[in-house]
């Protein structure tokens, strides 16, 4: 995994729901490749408010990668990250039962 989240960017918000001791050689592989990176933490089914708190991360990191490591609600987690940290506009104008269902224009 490594090698091709290193091809996309250098610098990685990971989104997971492991405990660090589960990812620690994930972890000691970022480093070996001198690769930076931030890790945000989720432990249920992720929430608007989750979402909101793991895109502020990565704004205030500035990652080129965003990467789901885990199960369902870390990947989930980390694909909404993904989406609205290249999408301008509140997580509500994307939603499409609840919320405007704004088209996406970012990939």
């Amino acid at each position: 995994m490594v090698p091709l989240v290193a091809a996309v960017g250098r610098r990685i918000l990971g989104v997971t729901g492991r405990p660090i001791r589960d990812i620690a050689p994930l972890l000691e592989q970022l480093k070996i490749r001198r690769l930076e990176y931030s890790l945000f933490g989720i432990q249920q089914e992720p929430t608007l408010s989750m979402i909101s708190r793991c895109l502020q991360q990565a704004r205030e990191f500035s990652p080129e990668v965003i990467v789901g490591i885990g199960g369902g609600s870390a990947i989930d987690a980390g694909k909404a990250a993904a989406i609205l940290y290249t999408n301008s506009g509140p997580i509500l104008d994307y939603l499409e039962v609840c919320g405007a269902g704004k088209p996406l224009t970012n990939k």
